[in-house]
């Protein structure tokens, strides 16, 4: 009989069998554990960048309200995450011009642009200015990202007048980085023309060269116009009056075509303007208007006072026309 506590040595190796069983099952455990943590922060970098793919082709959809929306879902964890805020400001600029201050896209998170459900058109070009700062902090992103200065300075430039000198240097500096946007020597030109630089009428060429439209020579003709060049007007006018398929822009720019021909002293061609103006709309009681203007600088006050009448006729409040038949 063994001993009061002895135990047998085949007890002794079994309990030690098990000692390394259980051992070797923590150790199986552990290693489990740690693979499934490397695969889990495997599949949540996967994820990040499946996600950020995602949102980029939302804004590529022109789906911003839901861009901005999945971005806030990273901002809530992370606020300053770069791309995270590139995505919302894009979203909020995009929005904004597209939607205007009123209409917005059917779905749109609240809080998606960092306020309330409803967002005025001030406030999403004030969280898209607060979203791109915060992302051009990042190094990669203002290196290798020269499309949020361009956002950034088109962000700028709506916020209007008081910020055009930011409009013009964010949109400059995505220029110097490459980024060359369809419309950024527009906004350049724009800005450049409002606070009085003459490097705007520059950058409107640059933007004619590349992308001719009706709009863009309408407003190099007014800018030429004020510069005392005629001539540049009237060619400009001319391929407004040719690229147009907008009746309204067309006989706007007729309109002003007529004020330079007259100014150039050609008469029949400012008529041919206003002939053609009422061609198109016979209730244009400017054009029988200025027809008038001719025909009297004409020395022909009968046909002027007959196109004056016909002016009085269509609006019978027409100023101008009623000065001109008491007299003045």
């Amino acid at each position: 009989m063994p001993r009061w506590g002895h135990r047998p040595v085949g007890r002794r190796r079994e309990r030690r069998g098990r000692g390394r069983l259980a051992a070797i099952a923590l150790l199986v455990v552990a290693v489990a554990v740690g693979a499934l943590l490397r695969a889990d922060r495997a599949a949540a970098a996967w994820l990040r960048r499946d996600r950020e793919a995602n949102m980029r082709a939302l804004i590529a959809e022109r789906r911003f309200a839901a861009a901005a929306a999945a971005a806030a879902v990273t901002l809530a964890n992370r606020p300053l995450d770069p791309e995270a805020n590139l995505i919302r400001g894009v979203a909020a600029l995009y929005e904004s011009i597209a939607a205007g201050p009123a209409a917005r896209e059917p779905g749109a998170a609240p809080g998606a642009y960092g306020g309330g459900a409803t967002q005025t058109d001030g406030a999403l070009l004030s969280a898209a200015v607060a979203s791109l700062r915060r992302a051009l902090l990042d190094a990669r992103i203002a290196a290798a990202e020269p499309a949020a200065q361009y956002a950034l300075g088109k962000a700028y430039f709506h916020k209007g007048y008081f910020y055009y000198d930011l409009a013009v240097r964010y949109l400059e500096g995505s220029l110097a980085l490459g980024y060359d946007g369809a419309d950024t020597y527009e906004y350049l030109g724009l800005a450049y023309t409002e606070l009085g630089d003459p490097r705007g009428l520059e950058y409107f060429r640059h933007a004619l060269a590349r992308r001719p439209s009706d709009l863009l020579h309408l407003r190099m003709a007014a800018m030429l116009a004020d510069e005392d060049d005629p001539q540049g007007a009237r060619d400009n006018l001319i391929q407004a009056v040719r690229l147009t398929d907008d009746p309204a822009i067309e006989q706007r720019a007729r309109y002003e075509l007529g004020a330079v021909y007259r100014t150039l002293d050609e008469p029949a061609s400012a008529e041919e303007q206003y002939r053609a103006i009422i061609a198109a709309d016979e209730r244009a009681a400017d054009a029988h208007f200025y027809l008038g203007e001719i025909y009297a600088k004409q020395g022909d006050p009968d046909r002027a006072r007959a196109a004056w009448r016909e002016a009085e006729k269509l609006e019978p409040r027409h100023r101008r026309a009623i000065e001109r038949l008491r007299g003045g």
